[in-house]
């Protein structure tokens, strides 16, 4: 757990956040805080396991593969 606490950051979800998602062009309510909060924090990726949710997204996305794949490059 250190190591990804290392490599992640745990976000905070504010009002503000709530609010943005409401008027989200994402359909699923907690998809859209998700966004509206690492849109805030200018998060480069969201990892889902569900991309198809996250195509209006601001934010780009990536399935777990993908994480490791980028991961993977950058320690090269």
């Amino acid at each position: 757990m250190a190591k990804l606490y290392e490599l992640f950051y745990i976000l905070d979800v504010t009002f503000g956040d709530c609010q943005e998602a409401l008027s989200s062009e994402i359909k699923d309510y907690e998809d859209a805080v998700v966004v509206s909060c690492a849109n805030r924090n200018q998060i480069d990726y969201i990892v889902t396991g569900n991309v198809r949710n996250y195509e209006c997204s601001k934010v780009k996305t990536l399935l777990p593969d993908g994480l490791l794949k980028l991961v993977s490059q950058s320690e090269e």
